[in-house]
């Protein structure tokens, strides 16, 4: 089933204004509805118009199911209390089946709210069983109304997103990019028209070398800061003279990648920054090509980086380049020259330091200005600078779609001659196409299951009738604080006789939304068929006289699958 609600809210003063319709920016990757309804669930709305005499008009495209309807919300009509209007909906696709609106203006007339909630469905996963989504969300569109003799108003931007909170499945707010640094920094686009950098902590060193014990290098360091941005690199290079790649940090420019007229001789300055080491920028990162020239002591770099400041519907990427010649102040040490018996000449060498004449940038010393000039300006999709980007399936689609437990490095100990086994572990990890740097959690015997949690006994299930008992789980340290992808309670069964595990088990997935993880439950019988070696078990080298033996998997990296059972979920 697929339902959709609206809500708008127009000041009586608007006025209807007839708009073209604009087709929603395209993602660059179309992962599907089932990945989008988790990743992006959220609406795109067009040619949305106000007028007092014909009420709001508008387009709603839902993104995850690309599904179009066209929304009528009448003049005059009967506000909720809380002063939103409802809306009619008439589908424009097929199978749009369910969407809700309201729309609520406000009191100067200059914006418009539109409250959308939805119910569809996505079967591109399973065709013989399509998964159900619900979601809502509201944004405010911003109005242009003509002059006195002016019929109506129509949103400022062709396209406006309304961004979701899912409500089934499950209960998630799936988290957008933080974006590039500095992309909503008030005056970032305006500033932008005249490039400025700060260059400060610079730092270049020339040495000699023998060619044997020492060789020739050429070292520059130095802080860059975009004053549009803010956005902080740290920029250094190392050339042993005489060769080095082109491209790299420490070689010759990649050839188109700074100004013609660049010197041969220039080093190649590498600048990286925060989003070297971050994951949640989003598919927009800044680029810095850098170089610095010794003969003429000229810094030059090619920047790319991007602005929504203005309006996040009409993001923009931004490529400049800007020079400057520093000002240095040089000291040259005359270095100990190696020994011929260490392969030497015996020639010493030398060491020349060079950092900026003391400038001042702000009232603040050491800083130099780098100006520069735009080269390109272009437009990106709408609100794409802050778009997250599609992952493969994780904690939380994988504990939906396919939940899969992965075990590991089975073991036991075992007295001689007796068919009980005691201090069983193993190894377990949730199977997902996104694990990152998870790693398998090690599950240990712990006390006989006594009835106080709150996992249920599988039913239906052979294990119920065998008098093996239940243990309670002793869950390893998971070493981080990230989202983990094991349990953290569960309790399992081991048959000698027959090698089966069974596991009923608790898990929380938080990969969507840190903030309001799932809790998930679910229980898995499988058949241990890995090897084993069994020895006998020693005690600071001398053998256990009871004869109690350790038996170990013979290959503790060698993993099966599981799959997970009767699995239920709610909001933790």
């Amino acid at each position: 089933m697929l339902s959709l609600s609206v809500l708008l809210l127009v000041s009586p003063a608007a006025v209807l204004l007839v708009s073209a319709q604009v087709l929603p920016p395209q993602s660059p990757i179309i992962p599907g509805c089932t990945t989008s309804s988790f990743s992006i669930p959220s609406w795109y709305v067009q040619n949305l118009t106000v007028s007092q005499t014909a009420g709001t008009t508008f387009h709603v495209v839902n993104r995850a199911t690309n599904r179009t309807a066209a929304v009528t919300c009448p003049a005059g009509g009967a506000a909720h209390p809380d002063g939103w209007t409802p809306c009619r909906v008439a589908s424009l696709s097929p199978l749009f089946l369910d969407l809700g609106s309201v729309v609520q203006a406000s009191a100067n007339s200059t914006t418009v709210r539109v409250g959308l909630n939805e119910t569809w469905t996505c079967s591109d996963r399973n065709a013989s069983q399509p998964l159900t989504f619900s979601a809502e969300g509201t944004a405010s569109a911003k109005l242009s109304c003509g002059g006195k003799n002016a019929t109506g108003c129509t949103a400022v931007d062709d396209v406006v997103l309304v961004r979701g909170s899912l409500h089934k499945p499950v209960e998630v707010t799936p988290a957008y990019s933080k974006g590039p640094p500095g992309h909503a920094k008030p005056g970032c686009a305006a500033n932008s028209k005249t490039p400025r950098w700060t260059l400060s902590d610079v730092s270049y060193v020339d040495r000699t070398g023998d060619g044997v014990t020492s060789m020739a290098r050429k070292d520059f360091i130095a802080q860059l800061v975009n004053a549009a941005t803010g956005y902080e690199s740290g920029c250094s290079a190392y050339y042993g003279v005489g060769g080095g790649p082109p491209g790299l940090g420490g070689g010759p420019p990649a050839p188109g990648t700074l100004p013609n007229g660049t010197s041969p001789t220039a080093l190649h300055v590498g600048c990286t920054g925060v989003e070297f080491s971050s994951s949640g920028i989003g598919q927009y990162r800044p680029q810095t090509d850098a170089s610095f020239d010794p003969a003429m002591s000229t810094f030059t770099v090619n920047q790319t980086w991007f602005c929504d400041d203005g309006d996040a519907a009409r993001p923009v990427q931004i490529t400049a380049v800007g020079s400057a010649t520093l000002s240095l102040r040089c000291v040259t040490k005359t270095l100990p020259g190696s020994s011929s018996t260490d392969g030497g000449n015996g020639t010493a060498q030398t060491s020349k330091q060079c950092v900026p004449v003391a400038s001042k940038v702000n009232g603040t010393t050491g800083g130099i200005i780098v100006t520069g000039h735009v080269t390109s300006t272009v437009a990106l999709p709408a609100y794409s600078i802050e778009e997250p980007q599609p992952v493969p399936d994780g904690c939380t689609v994988s504990s939906l779609l396919n939940p899969v437990w992965i075990y590991s490095a089975f073991g036991y100990s075992q007295k001689n001659g007796s068919a009980g086994v005691t201090g069983i572990n193993f190894n377990l990890i949730l199977q997902t196409s996104n694990p990152g740097f998870q790693f398998p959690i090690s599950i240990s015997q712990g006390p006989k299951w006594s009835g106080n949690t709150t996992l249920p006994l599988p039913v239906g299930n052979a294990t119920t009738t065998t008098t093996e008992p239940w243990y309670d789980c002793i869950i390893g340290n998971g070493g981080d604080d990230s989202p983990t992808l094991w349990p953290h309670d569960c309790r399992f069964q081991y048959v000698p006789s027959t090698k089966q595990l069974s596991l009923v088990a608790d898990w929380y997935c938080s990969d969507l939304d840190r903030q309001h993880p799932v809790a998930f439950s679910g229980r898995s019988t499988t058949v241990v068929s890995k090897k084993v070696n069994c020895g006998p078990t020693t005690v600071n080298g001398v053998v256990n006289k009871e004869g109690l033996q350790t038996c170990v998997a013979v290959d503790t990296s060698d993993s099966w699958t599981a799959p997970i059972t009767d699995v239920t979920w709610k909001s933790a």
